[in-house]
């Protein structure tokens, strides 16, 4: 497998947590940015959605296993009435999913 890593504009996170790596999804209006800590095999992973609304859910999934949706490994993140965010994990176990908080099949 070829990983390709673009640095990107910088973009400052809450967590004030810098990320080595970016990559634009300029069709989701979105980008993804990472850290590899090649010693422990650990991804620190952020999604950002541009113009997200109060009212809105943002998933981004990964599918280590095969193509196709069924087998995606999903992370949530929801907009709840009181202003904050809720972030989950979700495996995607049919096309019926409801994006249900569950366990990711990786550590």
């Amino acid at each position: 497998m070829k990983l390709i890593f673009l640095i990107l504009k910088s973009y400052r996170f809450s967590n004030n947590i810098k990320y080595a790596a970016c990559e634009d999804l300029p069709v989701l209006e979105s980008s993804l940015h990472w850290n590899y800590h090649p010693s422990s095999g650990v991804v620190d992973v952020a999604f950002n959605k541009d113009n997200a609304k109060d009212s809105s859910w943002v998933a981004w999934a990964i599918n280590p296993i095969s193509k196709g949706m069924v087998g995606s490994q999903s992370f949530v993140a929801v907009h709840k009435s009181n202003g904050t965010i809720k972030a989950y994990t979700s495996p995607i176990t049919s096309y019926a999913t409801m994006l249900q908080e569950g366990n990711l099949s990786f550590s």
